[in-house]
């Protein structure tokens, strides 16, 4: 399995300009890291900017459920992040083209 860290790195140097968050929520999901994992990491990636303390439970509930999101949909490019990212933006994550 391969760490947090290193996966975020990946993500932050592949899309430029994505925030913190999000290349923290593309690092962990569907690789069921502990919670504990995925706090400490969150705690030293994700910027204070990028998210309110006062939602930091939900916030950290929201990811825990990204990270344990089944495999088999991953693979098929059905990520629940992609959804949330479609309904709101209408592209796709992984491109700026609109989807019909």
């Amino acid at each position: 399995m391969k760490s947090i860290k290193i996966r975020f790195q990946y993500f932050a140097k592949a899309k430029n300009g994505w925030s913190t968050y999000t290349c923290f929520a593309y690092a962990i999901q569907g690789m069921h890291f502990s919670r504990y994992s995925v706090r400490e990491w969150f705690n030293k990636l994700v910027d204070l900017e990028d998210y309110l303390q006062k939602d930091k439970k939900g916030v950290l509930d929201f990811l825990m459920m990204l990270n344990n999101s089944p495999r088999s949909q991953l693979l098929r490019g059905k990520t629940m992040l992609d959804a949330i990212i479609l309904s709101q933006t209408g592209k796709s994550s992984f491109s700026n083209k609109k989807v019909k």
